[in-house]
């Protein structure tokens, strides 16, 4: 028997989005009759903390936060675990890629709603302009930012972060160097650090950590066994709990590769309704 969901969100319990509710009735009505009747949510996420009371607000329970790929745990509101990036290890991987592979943005996460973004040099003014609109469009999921290399530099050499993130642009060939970048990136500093390819990004964060890892810890520390788990997810930093939990969802909008990895298929997330009680 399913005694908890582990989630992730973008493309998933965000899917399809919902720029004024957060989420659609379904999966709104689904997370919530799952809690009352006993069960547990996780929201495992690349994000940071920004996001988690909006969900908890809409299903009218407290929810656990595995933010940042497993990086950070926010449990009743408060931070209980956590392992930050190598502050060294992160400026050394700046300075040698910013330059390279076609990046056109870094974004740097903490345990806080703010999120720090560099726009590489020689990319277009317009293109900040652009993202400052963009993120006004995304509705409550817009992100706090704070934009400028010498805070972000800053911000790098001398705070706790969780998660570094360049971004190699947009169209499938963004995807080509990303992963061009991860190949040469996680065979320098895989002793250093876990990298992992998203998309058209790369996800940097304390060695040894990832979506699987944090999960594992957390239900170890509730006394869940893995079988009594499912998780849901549709990119790249997802696989790793696929391959590592039996009751493996993926969105049937993820690339193929994806989905070929996950044990079941499903459209939404309240789907889930339809197996957790034969599982």
């Amino acid at each position: 028997m399913i005694k908890l969901i582990a989630t992730d969100l973008d493309g998933t319990l965000f899917y399809p989005k919902k720029r004024i509710t957060v989420l659609s009735k379904e999966n709104r009505k689904f997370l919530k009759e799952f809690i009352d009747n006993g069960g547990k949510v996780v929201l495992v996420s690349g994000r940071n903390a920004a996001v988690l009371p909006k969900v908890e607000k809409k299903v009218g329970h407290s929810i656990s936060l595995l933010g940042c790929n497993g990086s950070f745990l926010i449990e009743d509101g408060q931070l209980k675990d956590e392992h930050p990036l190598p502050n060294d290890v992160c400026l050394e991987v700046y300075n040698k890629l910013k330059n390279n592979f076609g990046i056109i943005a870094w974004f740097l996460f903490d345990n806080t709603p703010a999120l720090y973004v560099s726009i590489a040099s020689g990319i277009s003014s317009a293109l900040l302009t652009v993202s400052k609109i963009y993120n006004l469009t995304l509705g409550v999921y817009k992100e706090k930012l704070i934009f400028g290399e010498k805070k972000f530099v800053k911000k790098l050499a001398e705070g706790k972060n969780f998660k570094l993130m360049p971004i190699f642009g947009l169209g499938k060939s963004s995807y080509v160097k990303a992963k061009q970048a991860f190949m040469a990136i996680n065979d320098l500093y895989k002793d250093k650090i876990t990298v992992c390819c998203t998309d058209n990004s790369l996800e940097m964060t304390a060695l040894g950590m990832n979506k699987a890892v944090g999960l594992s810890e957390y239900i170890n520390n509730l006394g869940i066994d893995k079988s009594e788990v499912a998780v849901v997810g549709d990119s790249g930093n997802d696989l790793v709990m696929f391959k590592n939990f039996e009751n493996s969802f993926c969105m049937e909008h993820s690339e193929q590769e994806i989905k070929n990895q996950a044990k079941y298929i499903v459209k939404r997330v309240y789907n889930l309704k339809d197996y957790i009680d034969k599982i």
